[in-house]
């Protein structure tokens, strides 16, 4: 008897598991598809600062990408994800083509955090946060990018 509620009981879970997961599934895919952010996945998206001087984002696999920053010659390698029309980026600064490394370096100074929207098919940034050594924690700054810092998707 014992033996038999105890069947029926794991029997039940399962089948209320596995129902659980289909709707989890099909909610997922509902959110997705209502994003207006499109995969980044193999992409480029660039802005024009100058002539011979463009700043660029490229999105890798496993959420990497790179930014170059060609006023400063610069490559920050980051760490990137998309949550509803929202594009948050973390950015790591490092001498070498590593990811690792710089997600690994202590000084979290040179880090910043970015929040980002489509807008008219372009990528405009919204919000910058910054670390903050003194109080030991990340900080929203005033910083204005302007209407016209807009990532337009080359590739």
């Amino acid at each position: 008897m014992k033996k038999s509620v105890l069947i029926i009981l794991l029997i039940g879970g399962a089948i209320y598991s596995c129902g659980n997961l289909s709707n989890s599934d099909s909610r997922t895919t509902l959110s997705e598809e209502k994003s207006s952010m499109p995969s980044l996945l193999d992409t480029k998206w660039q802005l024009k600062i100058a002539d011979e001087c463009i700043n660029y984002y490229i999105f890798k696999a496993d959420s990497n990408s790179i930014y170059y920053s060609c006023e400063s010659d610069d490559k920050y390698y980051s760490k990137y994800y998309i949550k509803e029309d929202t594009l948050y980026i973390h950015n790591f600064i490092t001498n070498t083509d590593s990811l690792l490394s710089s997600m690994e370096s202590e000084h979290r100074s040179q880090q910043a955090k970015y929040k980002l929207v489509l807008e008219d098919n372009r990528l405009k940034h919204v919000e910058r946060w910054s670390y903050s050594i003194p109080k030991d924690l990340w900080v929203r700054d005033n910083f204005n990018f302007g209407n016209d810092f807009l990532f337009e998707q080359v590739k």
